[in-house]
Formats: structure tokens, sequence, C-alpha cells
């Protein structure tokens, strides 16, 4: 029995040995370029990428793969992207973002105008449904917003 238990604790003690030296060689290899590496699968096809992809993971070490993770999120979910100047949303002046919104709303004038006519092509079409779709968003927050400034009637206690 006292043996059995001591087996078991030496190959634990073994199996933990061994996983360290693991792990101390990933942490040794350089530091894979990432970047040159994602821009190379993006040239690739779908099948071709995936493919590429899951060789890629399988070679980072685990703080890589972390990184590339958290970065992959970051310009998934949340990101704000910088117009053509290379200046965010939140940087601009009142002036410039009115004039975004005019452009906007000129550029869907014509779109509406070109669907009107049956000139329109695909892409633009495509644009199009994205722009409203853009369009009723924005209408549906500033309702949603302007009935939570609403101030609501204080509810009467009900006499005992």
């Amino acid at each position: 029995m006292k043996t059995k238990h001591i087996l078991g604790l030496a190959v634990g003690i073994i199996a933990l040995g061994f996983t360290s030296n693991l792990r101390a060689e990933d942490a040794a290899k350089p530091p894979a370029d990432l970047k040159a590496k994602v821009e190379e699968l993006r040239g690739l096809p779908p099948e071709e990428r995936r493919v590429k992809q899951r060789e890629l993971m399988q070679s980072l070490t685990p703080e890589q793969r972390k990184e590339l993770r958290a970065s992959i999120q970051k310009h998934q979910h949340g990101a704000v992207h910088p117009d053509a100047n290379g200046k965010k949303r939140s940087e601009l002046t009142s002036e410039q973002a009115e004039a975004r919104k005019k452009k906007a709303a000129e550029r869907l004038t014509v779109l509406e105008k070109k669907k009107a006519d049956g000139t329109i092509t695909e892409q633009e079409s495509k644009q199009l449904e994205r722009m409203k779709t853009a369009q009723e968003r924005v209408k549906a927050g500033k309702k949603k917003a302007a009935r939570a400034t609403e101030k609501t009637p204080a509810k009467e206690e009900p006499k005992p």
C-alpha cells in the first residue's frame, strides 16, 4: 500500500519536473514577429488561413497567445477607428462632425436617387443598406436617451 502511494508521488514529481522543463523551453523561444505573420495570413484564402492560424497559435508561447487574443478582442469589440485624417471620432471638432454628417447625408441622397433610377450597383446597394441601418440606430439611440431624461412622476405611497 505504501509503495503504491510512494510510487504515485514519484510519478507526480517527475511529471511536474517534465512540464516545468517544457515551459522553460517555451519561454526560451524568441518572440515571433506576430504582425508580419498576421499580414501574411490576410492574403490567403479562408481554408488555408484557418490551417495557418492553427499552426501559428500552436507555435506561440502561452503569453504570446494571450497577447494575440487580447489584440484580436480589442480590434473586434469597441475599438474606435480613426477617420481618413487619422483622428478618432471623439477628437473631431463640432464643425468637422457636422461636415461629416452632411457628407454622409449627401451620399445617402445620391444612393437613394440611383436606386430609384435603377442604376445602383450591388456594392452601392449594400452601402445604402448599411447607411440606412446606421441612421435607424442613431434615431433609436436618440429616442432612448430622450425617454431616459424625461422626468417620471413620483409614485404616491398608498395610505394604510
